[in-house]
């Protein structure tokens, strides 16, 4: 069998978690005997492409494709050149020949993906990996007014951003919706993405809620890591390079509970409240706990919520160490030195890699009581949850862990093997394409939702 994977970005050049949980299966059914040559797909820009044409090998490697199609419409995420979309899905097409085409975002390609894949008639998947088909908010399911969102309404998506109008979300959800017909099956990493998309009205026996696979590198790591010494993280911060000052801790700081921060810095990952709840411990509490924030995209926030976070983080600078950026291929090391892993986010996450890497290496969490984080901690003594975007209930659980006796971790495995096996039976096993292919009333591109004249 014959698969390819299309993914929003390359995680070398957007280490985001759908661009690494595309690449990591991409690696996994590269081992498998029944997928033959696996070929990965991944948006780019045209600089990064490195010539004039639209698709280029990455660092040379014939069997990863960066493509750079147009840009999309930010609204309904329609492709600005359709033409040249379906030339470069088709030249990949003639030159690959998958059976299967597995695609983990549409973003950046546009929803006409799924309808040009078709015309070839080769399976389509998607993996789901947030709420973009149903939320114009990055697909966060939170209001702009902050309030977390249950339910895409059209009058209530246009009460968020009024230069739209209710018609105009109605369209859209229309549009994406005409679209996804055109996909044969569904992943989600969550039970609780799976039902958010199935009250959105996809088929409930179109999606199966199948765990993202780790890298197996990361695997392998965790494995050697597991059996060395562990060194942890203090206060000292980094070095001039922007490698990480490790030292044993001062007999002064030895009971300091460590807890870890990893992920993007944006308004979504609840950094707020954790600031808020530290700011809330007594000055021997805050003597108790150190924590470092491992992440990037702070410079591509909006200058308000950079000067939110600087003043909060600044009145916990006595807790509290920014380290920035990191490479992703180090991250169980950087996780190895703390006690604990914190996760505040404050929208609907769906399956936070971050929680699969601690859980690997058996580094115990805390997280927002939300979403599929609350579906991760499901039976776990691992895992301390608290009410989402609330400091006061979090400052609650910190106190609790600055105590001296302090917490053990409960190692965790992951399954890969039997994830990637669920993954290729849905290759296998699906509904085929010829089968499912959605029967249309008029001809053309989602032609019955285009109002003539639409901007949309």
């Amino acid at each position: 069998m014959k698969v390819m994977i299309i993914a929003h970005g390359h995680p070398s050049l957007s280490p985001g978690g759908g661009e690494r949980a595309a690449y990591a299966l991409f690696e996994h059914l590269k081992g498998r005997q029944e997928i033959e040559n696996p070929i990965f797909v991944a948006r780019s820009d045209q600089e990064t492409i490195g010539h004039s044409a639209p698709l280029g090998a990455f660092r040379g490697r014939d069997n990863e494709i960066l493509a750079s199609p147009m840009p999309c419409h930010s609204f309904t995420h329609r492709t600005e050149d359709y033409a040249l979309l379906e030339k470069i899905v088709f030249d990949l097409l003639d030159r690959y020949s998958p059976d299967v085409v597995h695609v983990h975002h549409f973003v950046f390609w546009g929803v006409e993906l799924f309808e040009i894949l078709r015309k070839r008639g080769v399976k389509v998947l998607l993996t789901l990996h947030e709420y973009m088909a149903m939320c114009h908010r990055q697909g966060q399911m939170l209001k702009t007014n902050g309030r977390l969102c249950s339910f895409a309404a059209a009058a209530e998506c246009s009460a968020c951003f009024p230069e739209f109008s209710s018609g105009h979300f109605f369209l859209r959800e229309r549009i994406i919706k005409s679209f996804l017909e055109y996909v044969d099956h569904f992943i989600s990493p969550s039970r609780f993405l799976a039902d958010r998309y199935v009250t959105w009205g996809i088929p409930k026996h179109k999606i199966s809620v199948i765990e993202n696979p780790l890298s197996p590198d990361l695997l392998f790591q965790a494995a050697d890591l597991l059996n060395s010494s562990e060194r942890r993280i203090g206060p000292g911060g980094s070095s001039a390079d922007g490698k990480l000052a490790i030292a044993a801790a001062s007999p002064e700081e030895s009971y300091r509970i460590r807890i870890g921060f990893f992920g993007q810095i944006n308004p979504y990952k609840g950094l707020d409240v954790l600031f808020e709840a530290i700011s809330l411990l007594s000055e021997d509490e805050r003597r108790r706990i150190f924590v470092g924030l491992h992440g990037a995209k702070l410079e591509s926030q909006s200058e308000e919520f950079r000067a939110r976070f600087s003043s909060l983080l600044e009145k916990v600078a006595d807790s509290v160490v920014l380290h920035g950026a990191y490479d992703n291929g180090s991250v169980l090391s950087l996780m190895r030195q703390y006690d604990w892993v914190v996760v505040p986010s404050i929208w609907w996450e769906n399956s936070p890699v971050v929680i699969q890497e601690a859980q690997l290496i058996g580094k115990p969490l805390l997280c927002s009581r939300i979403g599929g984080i609350e579906e991760k901690a499901a039976g776990r003594d691992d895992v301390l949850l608290f009410e989402a975007g609330n400091p006061v209930d979090l400052a609650d659980r910190l106190r609790n862990l600055a105590m001296p006796a302090g917490t053990a971790a409960t190692p965790a495995g992951h399954d890969a093997k039997a994830f990637v096996d669920t993954i290729v039976g849905c290759y296998a096993n699906g509904v085929s394409a010829e089968q499912n292919r959605p029967r249309r009333t008029t001809k053309g591109r989602a032609a019955a939702v285009r109002a003539k004249g639409s901007r949309f």
